[in-house]
């Protein structure tokens, strides 16, 4: 998953929460386990309540501090 991002007035809707279920939905449903996606820093705690886990160390993309996070599907 790369670059998803929901604009801050939709943010606290479950507008994020639903498209990570509906990517991960559709990732399982065409054969694939585990789901992978770098995560800005400042987003890592929302995809840690959806169930991902932090799998590097903090690294720059485009200039932002982001994390490798993963989930078992």
């Amino acid at each position: 998953m790369r670059q998803v991002a929901v604009t801050e007035s939709e943010r606290s809707q479950n507008v994020g929460s639903e498209l990570v279920k509906y990517a991960e939905e559709y990732s399982k449903g065409n054969g694939n386990s585990t789901m992978i996606l770098n995560a800005r820093k400042t987003a890592v705690e929302f995809y840690e309540k959806l169930g991902y886990e932090k799998i590097s160390e903090e690294f720059q993309e485009i200039n932002i501090p982001h994390y490798k996070m993963r989930k078992n599907l």
